[in-house]
Parts: structure tokens; C-alpha cells; sequence
């Protein structure tokens, strides 16, 4: 059986997934990295907004961040971790996958085997 902490951990994903705002930047971030200012530009939002979203689906395991030189500042960029995600659950929790490509079917096999 699944802990509470790994319930708590699935519900936040969906929630995250859930919400439109999060889901555009995906999509946008899905063309290619973006720092926090970059993306709240290109979405027209607020940068601390973004920030906090960024963080939190990075947290979640659907982005990845690194430290990078722009402009002469050291800013955080963020990617996808890949264009496809997969779920998998089992009784004994949850598996969260994404990638791309011939290594990301590979762990899909490994999920559902």
C-alpha cells in the first residue's frame, strides 16, 4: 500500500498538471529553456509567479533546472524533462517517467513489466 507521503506527492502532481496556467508554460517550455524572466515575458505574467511555478513543477520531476550565465548574471534555466510523461501505478505507489526517444520507452517497458 501506498504511504500518505507518496499520495500526498501523486495529488500534488495532478494538481499541478490540473492547472492551466502551469499547463501553458509546459507547452511554451516545451520549444526550448527559459529563465523565469524569459517566460513570465513571453506569458505575460508576473516573475514571481513564475518563479514559484517553475520551482514547483521542477519539485514535481517534470522540469530540470540549471544554473547558467546570462547577460553576466547567474540565472536558473529550466527544460522539460522531456516531451512525454508516464504514470504508473501500483499498489505498492507510483513511478513518475519522462523523457524522450528510445530510452524513455525502455523505462516505460520497465514500468508496466
Amino acid at each position: 500500500m501506498s504511504s500518505r507521503a507518496d499520495l500526498d506527492r501523486l495529488a500534488r502532481i495532478f494538481r499541478l498538471l490540473s492547472n492551466p496556467v502551469n499547463l501553458e508554460m509546459l507547452l511554451v517550455l516545451s520549444s526550448r529553456s527559459f529563465n523565469p524572466r524569459q517566460l513570465a515575458r513571453e506569458l505575460g505574467r508576473d516573475e514571481t509567479d513564475v518563479s514559484r511555478r517553475l520551482r514547483r513543477l521542477e519539485e514535481a520531476g517534470l522540469l530540470r533546472a540549471e544554473w547558467r550565465r546570462v547577460s553576466g548574471r547567474n540565472v536558473r534555466v529550466y527544460s522539460l524533462r522531456g516531451s512525454r510523461f508516464c504514470l504508473s501505478l501500483t499498489s505498492e505507489g507510483f513511478q513518475l517517467a519522462a523523457g524522450e526517444g528510445e530510452a524513455f520507452v525502455e523505462k516505460v517497458r520497465a514500468f508496466v513489466a
